[in-house]
């Protein structure tokens, strides 16, 4: 297996932390970007069955999360893409293969929006999909519990990990995905810990997919700039597939998040994209959620991003 190493690289205005694993720098390289409150490490597994393909293999922390840093400032999927684009470029690559999960999803779209020629292929899992405003609220619901571990201090990392293995998005708790989260911490007085990423961050991002951290935020967003709302909803709903250009792959994964029937990317979602994305193909993953299709070893997976990326 390839040794990896940690760079910081210049995004849009701002540093991002990268981890590399070298591979023939002749071939295209692949970019990993994980989800809302993901980091670099949620990517790693899957990072590492991918050096089989023998290209460069990159995860990154989005900027806001993780080593990347943090700057008070807009967070959108547009920002998102500018910063990868930039990235890329100083890294000395013209092109490259995405495989994106969740939030990184809707980052690749607006990559090949700005600039479709990046793409040699993309991967699109679990996410991206065109949603009614109900499946929007029910995805809510669940982003909202994942953002609970935030602005908050606690006694310790211990007690950090025993929340995270609480939440309903985990049927079982693995002691190695540990330093998944313990890599987001940074300490406090003694032995108390906080996740580094910052609450406006999410604030920032939700924001831009016409959401927010609470419930109340969203009727607030609403009743104090409808107009810049109603716009967000809009640029949900008017997804513009027709700009990807180069071979998908569209994964979903079927398994229960916070009740069964509740996938990120339901079957009218999962088929649109299918018949409105140019030279696209699916995967569907069962007995895996949201959260497991990236964490958990799914040998289904590793094996079709192989076949794909090879």
């Amino acid at each position: 297996m390839a040794e990896s190493e940690d760079i910081l690289v210049p995004g849009n205005g701002t540093v991002l932390q990268f981890r590399k694993f070298a591979g023939d720098p002749k071939r295209t390289p692949i970019v990993l970007i994980h989800g809302l409150t993901g980091n670099l490490l949620f990517m790693e597994g899957l990072a590492k069955s991918l050096t089989t393909t023998k290209r460069t293999i990159y995860t990154y922390d989005l900027r806001g999360r993780g080593k990347s840093e943090k700057p008070n400032s807009e967070y959108s999927s547009r920002v998102h893409a500018k910063d990868l684009e930039m990235a890329l470029t100083y890294l000395g690559h013209k092109r490259c293969i995405v495989i994106a999960h969740s939030l990184g999803t809707w980052i690749s779209l607006a990559l090949a929006k700005s600039n479709p020629d990046i793409l040699e292929r993309l991967v699109l899992l679990d996410g991206g999909g065109h949603q009614s405003l109900f499946q929007k609220l029910k995805n809510l619901q669940m982003v909202q519990k994942s953002l609970t571990r935030l602005d908050r201090i606690f006694p310790s990392k211990e007690d950090y990990f025993s929340e995270i293995a609480g939440s309903p998005f985990f049927s079982t708790w693995k002691k190695e995905w540990e330093s998944i989260f313990e890599y987001e911490l940074e300490k406090k007085t003694g032995e108390a810990v906080i996740c580094n990423i910052p609450l406006f961050v999410m604030k920032s991002e939700l924001k831009s997919l016409g959401a927010s951290v609470s419930w109340t935020g969203v009727f607030r967003y609403i009743l104090t700039e409808p107009i810049r709302w109603i716009r967000s909803i809009r640029a949900g709903k008017n997804l513009e597939y027709f700009r990807i250009t180069c071979p998908t792959l569209v994964v979903r994964a079927l398994g229960a998040n916070l009740r069964p029937g509740d996938a990120m990317l339901p079957d009218r979602a999962y088929q649109l994209m299918l018949k409105k994305i140019p030279n696209a193909r699916g995967l569907t993953l069962h007995g895996f959620n949201h959260y497991g299709m990236v964490m958990e070893d799914c040998p289904v997976l590793s094996r079709e991003l192989i076949q794909f990326c090879d």
